[in-house]
């Protein structure tokens, strides 16, 4: 008998949540409580599978951003989406499989591209200069709960990286970092290399906007001269020659 309620009570939540999910998307959006720092426009479709034109997170707009729900959450009391964002126009392209319940948020199979002239308007460089190239961001998965940042499992690449200024250019070779988390702070350990500039460093960026960058940086045979007469802005070079890396801002 407890087995019959069982399955007929999931059955009733199944059926349940499928309903609301057919409701219009613009419509449930019209009506659900709005969430701090979180906006949508041009939503079409349904709760189930629809779009946004767009959608802004503390600022941060995202472009085309489409979502398909799975029934099969449903019955563990969760929500659960395959989510894409960006197309060939946008600046970010990206998916992932995002999760809600009532512990938090998971986001897993996180795959991410962006243009480092995006990046750069969010987190704007220290010195006069323009990023170039391709931002790749690969997160096996994210677990955010009680407002917290509790896992982190990624990597991040940039791609045929390049800084121009009014300097000379600076072509960056490999650079990478790996992502991890604690608390309401994102860390990345970075590394990069190239006849340029060799760099190690750690990059911060907590969820109330503010970001660090604390490392080294030492000067390659193809680093412009002028550029090399302007590395002791950063201060005085170790034993080995590397100039401290020591920046903090806000976004």
């Amino acid at each position: 008998m407890k087995r019959i309620i069982t399955l007929a009570a999931l059955a009733a939540v199944s059926y349940t949540g499928c309903m609301l999910a057919e409701l219009p998307a613009a419509f449930v959006w019209r009506h659900a409580p709005k969430m701090p720092g979180i906006e949508l426009e041009g939503l079409s479709g349904s709760l189930w599978s629809g779009s946004a034109q767009e959608l802004t997170i503390n600022g941060i707009g995202l472009q085309e951003v489409s979502w398909d729900l799975q029934p099969s959450a449903l019955l563990t009391g969760k929500v659960s989406a395959n989510v894409e964002v960006g197309d060939h126009f946008s600046a970010v392209v990206g998916q992932a499989t995002v999760t809600y319940s009532p512990q938090g948020v998971t986001i897993e199979d996180l795959q991410a591209d962006a243009s480092a002239g995006w990046l750069q308007q969010l987190v704007p460089m220290p010195v006069p200069a323009t990023a170039k190239g391709n931002i790749n961001l690969v997160a096996n998965s994210l677990v955010y709960e009680k407002g917290l940042c509790v896992e982190l499992d990624g990597h991040m690449t940039w791609e045929r990286g390049r800084i121009s200024s009014p300097l000379g250019d600076v072509k960056l070779g490999k650079a990478d970092a790996d992502l991890t988390c604690k608390g309401n702070t994102l860390q990345g350990k970075i590394r990069q290399s190239s006849e340029f500039l060799t760099t190690d460093a750690v990059f911060s960026f907590n969820l109330n906007g503010s970001y660090s960058l604390n490392g080294k940086v030492s000067e390659g045979e193809a680093l412009p001269e002028t550029m090399k007469d302007g590395m002791q802005f950063l201060g005085r070079p170790d034993s080995q020659g590397r100039y401290p890396l020591t920046f903090k801002g806000r976004i």
